[in-house]
């Protein structure tokens, strides 16, 4: 039986992958679109020999190629695994079309090795099953049945990036979300120095442009952010912390409705009428 994968034709109007050189374009529309791919978009069991032998060019020019992606946060790989994710795949698919469709996904993922890329995945299928209480519940069980395992991974401690001096006055907010983040759920992440001081760095980035370009008061997004915080509870189906385990998602905008992942959690605490931590304690952003 031969498969089809459903592959948009806005591919040829991206910047992104316009920029990339002939070999690079040849990998990602492998990616997109070859026999390593299943019904579960954005994750692959794959290692460098295997997309070497389909492709038939050598590990130095897939190395190459697979660099140009990385450098356009188009793909990520874990070698020591084998293991490949594409971070952008949730804007490019649709969520399963009933239960029994999400259920075969998890069985494919199930089947992924452990690791910070698998847990990056469910982050992202979370948000994607957020707006079906049905596939959320269905997920969060998986979740319950399927802790990661981290020990298998491999990784380089990252490089402190400088913080840029226009993203220092959001360094506190970052720092304190962060913080949270780290004592309640503890992501592999954030297992590390570096890695916490670089997603400070980048946190601080996103609540700026949060501020600057969606023009949100300062004061009501710390009262936003210690209402996800206060309001976490994880005997309930949906709450929305592990849904906002990293403030680079805080403007994404939803599927469901078109609206940034901010609005949509103001709108929660609207709906549930709890305003937590609303006291306005400023000693958490000291």
């Amino acid at each position: 039986m031969i498969r089809y994968n459903e592959t948009s034709q806005r591919l040829w109007l991206s910047r992104d992958f316009l920029a990339l050189s002939d070999r690079a374009k040849l990998l990602w529309i492998f990616l997109l679109t070859g026999p390593i791919k299943t019904s579960l978009a954005g994750i692959y069991n794959a290692g460098i020999g295997t997309c070497t032998d389909h492709l038939r060019i050598s590990v130095d020019v897939f190395k190459k190629a697979f660099k140009e992606l990385e450098d356009r946060g188009m793909a990520e790989a874990c070698w020591e695994t084998n293991v490949i994710y594409l971070p952008r795949w949730i804007h490019h698919n649709r969520g399963p079309a009933n239960p029994n469709v999400l259920k075969s996904w998890l069985r494919i993922l199930s089947a992924i090795p452990d690791g910070a890329l698998k847990e990056k995945f469910v982050i992202d299928l979370r948000e994607l099953l957020a707006v079906n209480t049905t596939f959320f519940g269905i997920l969060t069980d998986w979740i319950d049945d399927n802790p990661i395992d981290y020990a298998p991974i491999v990784e380089q401690e990252a490089e402190i990036v400088e913080v840029d001096t226009k993203n220092e006055p959001y360094i506190p907010i970052s720092r304190y979300y962060i913080e949270q983040v780290k004592d309640i759920l503890n992501p592999v992440s954030l297992n590390s120095e570096a890695k916490m001081a670089n997603a400070i760095t980048t946190w601080a980035n996103e609540v700026r442009l949060l501020i600057e370009r969606e023009k949100v008061d300062m004061e009501e997004l710390k009262e936003t952010l210690r209402w996800v915080i206060d309001s976490y509870d994880p005997s309930n189906d949906f709450t929305w912390l592990p849904n906002l385990m990293s403030l680079a998602s805080i403007r994404k905008k939803s599927k469901s409705n078109s609206q940034i992942k901010y609005d949509n959690i103001r709108s929660s605490m609207a709906m549930r009428s709890r305003q937590s931590g609303s006291d306005n304690n400023d000693e958490y952003f000291k």
